[in-house]
């Protein structure tokens, strides 16, 4: 009798998604790769203890390894992650063996001459721009970027304006958009209270200074439409910030929600909203902005450079970024013509399901992948 021959699958380290499930940006992107080459790969995923409740991706192929990270508790936001990547890096070149390393966000790039003695690596940047707490450290973030472009075997770029602009030697990143699963089956009527209010919605995982949350709401106390804002997030990640928001939210109708995990949850109460306001003025290319165009909800965004080459004017309403009164126009815009948003939430629908298939955009990185085992 023959015998199959049973193929042997790559081995993939996974390192940088730091927590599952996912509450979005980068973990979203790394969970939806893995679920889907996950029959063409072996994956070893790296997570921090204090950011993993549980792991819905069960498969034989799928490995989880769980850093230990809790006893760092109370001792800032720098020093988990830190000794996380460490660890992570420790493992791999003493006690595991694998073919490839694929590295989501260039904050662990120090390890990265490291993890090349021993493997090939793939680093996926999902952003270069600096939050306003992170600009002191501006210069170590510049020698990041040098070490992935020395080290790294290959590099991914979730951003078109990132690729254009950053890395202009021979390891130039490749360009591969995020993708987003097909939520239009979560777009529901929007609820108006009483038959009058629109509801307004607003959501971000952490809810810090640059999503623009302040805006939005200093925008509202100038309106003099009957609304509802319903805010989706971590309120309380930046504490100061948090605090004026909640200053801000007692002269406004806003209902805070608080963080939902459970990403099916939030889309489908975020599918029942008549607008989806999001200010963020720092973004690369938001999962945000993706999955609530996949609901065909009307979106009013800032007109950053990053979400323009995301969206142009005939799919969502762009407004100056950063300014409350230009907020407000394109607010009252929108709720005088109705017609004319969901219009436009129907082709950004459209071209999110054409440009941003998951299923499509892992083919991509599945060809990548190879290109950089079989390169000698």
């Amino acid at each position: 009798m023959n015998k199959l021959k049973v193929m042997k699958l790559n081995k993939i380290a996974v390192i940088g998604i730091k927590g599952l499930p996912s509450a979005g940006g980068t973990a979203s992107v790394g969970e939806s790769l893995i679920k889907r080459l996950c029959l063409d790969y072996n994956f070893s995923i790296y997570l921090m203890k204090s950011k993993s409740t549980e792991t819905k991706l069960q498969n034989r192929n799928i490995e989880y390894i769980i850093v230990n990270d809790t006893f760092l508790m109370g001792s800032g936001k720098i020093i988990p992650p830190l000794y996380y990547y460490i660890y992570s890096t420790v493992h791999l070149l003493f006690t595991s063996n694998h073919d490839l390393v694929h590295i989501h966000n260039r904050d662990s790039a120090f390890v990265l001459p490291f993890l090349s003695i021993k493997y090939k690596t793939i680093v996926t940047l999902h952003g270069t721009n600096l939050t306003d707490k992170w600009q002191k450290y501006d210069f170590i973030f510049k020698i990041f970027d040098k070490l992935v472009v020395k080290f790294s075997s290959g590099i991914t770029s979730v951003s078109a304006v990132l690729y254009s602009k950053v890395y202009t030697n021979n390891n130039k990143p490749r360009f591969i958009p995020n993708g987003v699963e097909s939520y239009s089956m979560y777009r529901g009527n929007s609820e108006k209270k009483n038959n009058s209010k629109q509801i307004i919605c607003f959501a971000a995982g952490r809810i810090l200074k640059t999503k623009g949350l302040h805006i939005l709401l200093e925008a509202l106390l100038e309106s003099n439409f009957d609304y509802e804002v319903w805010v989706f997030g971590n309120i309380d990640f930046e504490s100061k910030y948090g605090s004026y928001i909640k200053h801000l939210s007692k002269k406004v109708d806003c209902h805070f929600h608080g963080m939902i995990n459970d990403k099916e949850s939030l889309l489908k109460t975020i599918g029942k909203s008549s607008l989806f306001v999001y200010p963020s003025y720092i973004e690369t290319m938001s999962m945000m902005l993706l999955e609530v165009a996949s609901l065909g909800v009307p979106i009013i965004c800032a007109d950053i450079i990053e979400n323009k080459n995301l969206f142009s004017n005939n799919e969502v309403l762009f407004f100056k970024s950063e300014s409350k009164g230009s907020l407000l126009q394109a607010i009252n815009f929108a709720f005088n013509d109705m017609d004319l948003l969901h219009e436009k939430s129907l082709l950004a629908m459209n071209k999110v399901a054409k440009d941003h298939d998951w299923n499509d955009i892992v083919l991509t990185y599945s060809d990548f992948y190879e290109e950089v085992l079989n390169h000698e």
